[in-house]
């Protein structure tokens, strides 16, 4: 608060204003003398009247000029007291204004501190779902058919809460030329299948097979075969954004005879799949335009 001067000193104006009137009407009624003077105590009398001593002498003998005197005195000690009155009020206020200041700076500070603790925590117990590798199994549709090989890409959720609302899609193409720079990674599935996974569980996408031929033309480079996936699903926290995992991998060495069924002493058979340059991302990395490239 800004203290004017006007306002300090208005009582005081107004208490001299009152002295002076009161002086004035005074000054018209002298006090009485009990005797005559002489002259020489006439003019002792003038001298006196004339100069300061008239002016406490009026004040002394005349009871509204003492009246008056005493107002004056009463408006400044007033004056006084309303301006420490004022000091104290706009210190006051001062005091108010910085515990107010310091109180909504402690309130921010909790509420960040809540927020950090929230992220914090969300971020070490939610779900995490990502891509773990492909299972692949031998078949034949008879003892005298050719093989074939199933294959399943396998999530996992390395957090520590299940998911919701989860669903999983995995694709598959074998091809004659390296994966196209235009390649669209779209979903064909249009009802999508809502699953869960537990903490530290597994889960495989739908499976294709794959002719032994075939996989024997990837491993002699005539082909090309790639995988990718999209699982997209929800932590158990309230407020938290849908959560999204991408992958895409391509096969690069395949041991063993794909044409012939697995087997622990003559055949051992293995496909190393390795990270493809594009499609593989999580969360708010798959925003970033070329699908977390």
């Amino acid at each position: 608060m800004k203290v004017r001067v006007p306002e300090l000193f208005l009582g005081a104006l107004l208490a001299i204003a009152v002295f002076s009137m009161g002086m004035l009407f005074s000054s018209e009624y002298p006090a009485p003398t009990t005797a005559p003077l002489n002259t020489r105590e006439a003019h002792n009398s003038l001298e006196t009247r004339d100069g300061t001593k008239a002016f406490w002498w009026g004040i002394a003998t005349d009871p509204i000029a003492a009246l008056t005197l005493g107002l004056v005195l009463v408006g400044l000690v007033q004056a006084g007291l309303f301006y420490v009155q004022l000091k104290l009020i706009r210190e006051s206020l001062t005091d108010a204004k910085m515990a107010a200041d310091a109180a909504k700076d402690g309130a921010k500070a909790a509420r960040d501190s809540a927020d950090t603790s929230k992220v914090a925590m969300v971020a070490s117990e939610r779900a995490y779902i990502h891509f773990t590798g492909c299972r692949y199994i031998s078949h034949r549709a008879h003892d005298e058919s050719p093989v074939f090989w199933r294959l399943r890409p396998i999530w996992i959720n390395s957090g520590n809460t299940p998911t919701r609302s989860l669903f999983m899609y995995a694709h598959y193409e074998l091809l004659d030329e390296p994966l196209p720079l235009d390649y669209e990674f779209i979903p064909v599935q249009h009802e999508p299948i809502l699953s869960t996974i537990y903490p530290d569980g597994k889960l495989e996408s739908a499976a294709r097979d794959i002719d032994g031929s075939d996989l024997v033309e990837v491993k002699e480079g005539r082909k090309y075969l790639y995988v990718w996936g999209v699982a997209k699903y929800r932590d158990v926290f309230a407020g938290t954004p849908e959560r999204v995992t991408k992958f895409c991998v391509m096969a690069t060495n395949i041991a063993g005879n794909p044409t012939l069924p697995w087997d622990d002493k003559t055949n051992i058979f293995e496909i190393v799949f390795a990270t493809f340059g594009r499609h593989n991302c999580s969360d708010e990395d798959c925003n970033l335009g070329s699908e977390g490239r």
